[in-house]
């Protein structure tokens, strides 16, 4: 009886387990930690991305609006950001990736916002004349303004701006 009581008090194994199971919790712990990051470093690069996009686009439409500052009439001419008929342009195809290239619309190549992919583009939609049936005073225009940009491997962002113009 003494011999299988001095066997159970043998506690010499005990060591190996316990070092066994710290090590399964050290493992577990460490798999989770590196998870986690690889989780936030595709919530920081598709953040960088966002904001690339938001800035592109609200340049965009920041130019066409400096554009519209700068011509005296911008109902005049053949313009092709402005788009006359503000009905062509409704909440389900201004995100359409297609109605933006189906022409018409123009990436401003030759300014600071041109990019090597050029998927940054404006337009200018003429909504509605605003003013007094006063004819000797100018007259408001309404238009909304878009700006739009597309990062290749990133999604899209669109900025929509109201915009008045007396003339």
């Amino acid at each position: 009886m003494q011999k299988i009581s001095g066997q159970l008090k043998n506690e010499e194994g005990m060591v190996v387990v316990v070092a066994l199971m710290i090590l399964v919790l050290l493992t577990i712990f460490g798999i989770s930690t590196t998870s986690t990051s690889n989780t936030e470093l595709s919530i920081a690069g598709a953040e960088r991305v966002y904001q690339q996009n938001f800035y592109k686009a609200e340049g965009a439409s920041i130019e066409a609006v400096e554009l519209m500052e700068s011509l005296s009439n911008p109902n005049l001419g053949s313009n092709q950001w402005l788009m006359p008929v503000p009905e062509i342009v409704t909440d389900v195809n201004i995100y359409d990736h297609g109605f933006w290239n189906s022409g018409g619309l123009i990436s401003p190549l030759d300014s600071t916002l041109a990019d090597s992919s050029g998927e940054t583009q404006f337009m200018v939609v003429a909504e509605k004349t605003v003013g007094s049936l006063d004819t000797t005073t100018s007259k408001m225009h309404e238009y909304s303004v878009y700006g739009r940009s597309i990062s290749p491997g990133g999604g899209s962002t669109i900025v929509h701006i109201g915009y008045l113009k007396a003339f």
